[in-house]
């Protein structure tokens, strides 16, 4: 194969900081390369500098070349041509990338030559990308706007505009890190579709080790700024030699702590959060985004709440918090309605104090003039403590010490940390209210696999030394069946099954679990992994494998026990 893109001792600096140290790599036509690191590693930066989306405050030199061509340097006439006839980008968040004052047919057609025509031709032409892409062209989708589709639907509508140019290089810079688990398989499965049947490379930038397994030809694992390691996905996978690869591997098998029994749970009296009859439209929407929702949480309880990209989770979160106060039904936190909250400021205090929300997209959730100092003692002088400055500053460094982050930490922006050191001072300054009730909102879902387990690990060790409650809305199934209590599956609006988290493991019920199952917990990969024993149950210590396949023998595993097996061609 002939390369198609080749960097060479690429450095990216902002100022005096280095945020990429002389990374090297190079991409095929029609391969499929995984860019694989924790937050701040570089990866994002590196694949923005590839296709000339650096910000002006970010300067780069090395040598990035395109089919032989210099990339690095090109004035913005050249890249525009480039953008139309060779290299096509996709990103983690398709709201960001889509107008959302133009319909989906108009922004397919710009994308094609710059124009916004829609003659029969033009038509004609969006109705084939659309259903190269798993869309039917009807009139609901061709003449909606972005926030009137779903996810999965944003994320197809972002790879058709990137095919309208038939690129021979897609960049992906994290594509499904927003979706869930059976959104993300069929997002993953088109691209790779695509890439065969066009003979388009793809440069994939993702933290999910479960994609670099089953799709990715190679990989590179970058930390701090470099490039620590790489190789075909397989050799990578099943013999990592650097000690950050072997930690992500090590972290993508292995299961969250858990020391509490379920029977601590089953013995708690009392509600700390009910939830009855909840209903709840949106301003001029045609249906109810929550139909008939009861769910109900006790004292030390983890409960999960799962569904498809749209099913309503984060508007249920929302909702709880009281964020959204316009509903019917009651929720009651502690004994305090959450439609109350707005009614006065003792009233919101004390609901303050009793619930808090942990956002996924940490860097919209802090203020990004506050250090980590202000933040932290703004939410203590909130939770009722009225001790001087140096007294507040030393609980400021308790909570840091809390999420397992120094007291150095107390004068840096949010921009001067990683994702995971934010998601930690996210969760510290929910701390700082000392709640009965923290509702996590997709809190690791922007996170590798080694600082997802951290942050998990670090939320159970706080729930069980706080007795909090844990409401975690997420999409990864197989972490989360390792540490909540139950979980609750929602599918357009409605709960549609709840038990405990093990039993639906084993027997769902709902066709809307069986299809997170069946992408999440049984999907064949085509790489094999290292060797690895069976993991044991739910309280045990120690990992095993989510999946495990062979050259002639592919078996995929739900918990420990193996559910499929068939032979290979």
């Amino acid at each position: 194969m002939s390369t198609l893109l080749s960097v060479t001792d690429l450095r990216v600096t902002t100022g005096r900081k280095e945020l990429v140290s002389g990374i090297s790599f190079s991409l095929d036509a029609g391969e499929f390369l995984a860019i694989v690191g924790e937050s701040g590693s570089g990866k994002s930066v590196s694949s923005m500098a590839c296709c000339g989306l650096l910000p002006p405050e970010l300067s780069a030199v090395g040598s990035v070349r395109f089919d032989g061509q210099e990339l690095l340097y090109l004035g913005s006439a050249k890249w525009r041509t480039l953008r139309r006839n060779g290299m096509a980008a996709i990103f983690q968040d398709p709201m960001s990338s889509l107008n959302p004052l133009m319909k989906v047919s108009t922004q397919i057609s710009e994308a094609m030559d710059g124009t916004t025509r829609l003659d029969a031709s033009r038509l004609c032409a969006i109705g084939a990308l659309m259903r190269e892409v798993g869309l039917e062209p009807d009139n609901r989708i061709l003449h909606a706007y972005p926030f009137e589709l779903s996810g999965g639907q944003q994320q197809r509508i972002m790879i058709a505009m990137a095919l309208a140019t038939n690129p021979r290089l897609l960049i992906a810079d994290e594509p499904t890190t927003a979706l869930d688990a059976s959104t993300q398989a069929q997002v993953i499965e088109l691209l790779q579709t695509l890439r065969l049947r066009r003979n388009m490379a793809v440069l994939m930038v993702t933290h999910d080790l479960s994609i670099v397994r089953s799709t990715a030809d190679r990989m590179a694992v970058f930390h701090e700024g470099r490039c620590v390691e790489q190789g075909t996905a397989r050799q990578v996978m099943s013999s990592p030699q650097h000690p950050y690869t072997q930690s992500l591997v090590r972290a993508s098998l292995e299961t969250v702590r858990r020391t509490r029994s379920e029977c601590d749970v089953m013995n708690a009296r009392g509600l700390v959060l009910d939830a009855q009859n909840v209903s709840f439209r949106y301003p001029e929407a045609k249906e109810d985004a929550l139909k008939d929702i009861c769910i109900s949480v006790k004292p030390g309880e983890c409960l999960g709440i799962v569904g498809a990209s749209g099913s309503g989770k984060s508007t249920l979160a929302k909702v709880l918090v009281g964020a959204l106060p316009e509903f019917s039904g009651k929720v009651d936190v502690c004994g305090i309605s959450s439609q109350s909250r707005w009614q006065s400021n003792n009233i919101n205090l004390a609901f303050a104090r009793h619930c808090q929300y942990v956002f996924q997209d940490t860097t919209a959730s802090l203020n990004p003039t506050h250090t980590v100092e202000k933040t932290l003692i703004d939410s203590l002088k909130l939770a009722g403590h009225d001790e001087s400055r140096q007294i507040l500053r030393n609980k400021a460094g308790e909570l840091l010490l809390e999420v397992d982050l120094d007291s150095e930490m107390l004068t840096k922006l949010p921009l001067q940390l990683s994702g995971g050191q934010r998601q930690r001072i996210v969760i510290a300054r929910a701390l700082a209210m000392r709640p009965k009730v923290l509702v996590c909102d997709e809190p690791v879902s922007a996170l590798d696999a080694h600082l997802q387990k951290q942050v998990v690990n670090l939320l159970v060790d706080l729930q069980q030394r706080h007795g909090m409650a844990l409401v975690f809305i997420g999409h990864d199934l197989h972490l989360m069946s390792q540490f909540c209590d139950r979980l609750v599956v929602m599918d357009r609006g409605t709960i549609v099954e709840s038990g405990v988290a093990e039993e639906m493991f084993t027997q769902p019920r709902s066709a809307a679990l069986k299809e997170l199952l069946g992408y999440s917990t049984t999907s064949v990969e085509a790489n094999p992994g290292p060797s690895w024993d069976e993991r044991p149950s739910r309280q045990a210590n120690s990992g095993g494998p989510d999946s495990h396949s062979t050259r002639t023998s592919i078996t995929a595993y739900l918990r420990s026990k193996p559910v499929v097996q068939t032979e290979a061609a």
